[in-house]
């Protein structure tokens, strides 16, 4: 258990969730941090800023590495922003 801990810990970044830039709303960062998640892994780094940008990636990386994380934070707060601005219609 404590060799599996170790090698999530070396797969982090000294980059927090909360730096990244645009910035991630308060909710989401909350969010994130309730679940233990505070530092970023590279493959979340690179991609969780241009995601939120609205541009394109591509990403190659093993099992682990944050891929679902790096993708699901950006679509989550695209959906938040879009629905701050205006509310879902019901059919939505």
């Amino acid at each position: 258990m404590a060799a599996t801990a170790a090698a999530a810990v070396q797969g982090l970044t000294r980059v927090r969730f909360s730096e990244l830039r645009p910035q991630l709303s308060d909710q989401v960062l909350g969010v994130l941090e309730e679940e233990g998640f505070e530092f970023c892994t590279p493959v979340q780094v690179a991609t969780i800023p241009l995601l939120c940008s609205f541009k394109d990636v591509c990403v190659d990386a093993a099992t682990g590495s944050g891929k679902t994380l790096a993708f699901v934070v950006p679509l989550v707060e695209i959906v938040r922003r879009a629905t701050a601005q205006q509310p879902l219609k019901p059919h939505q």
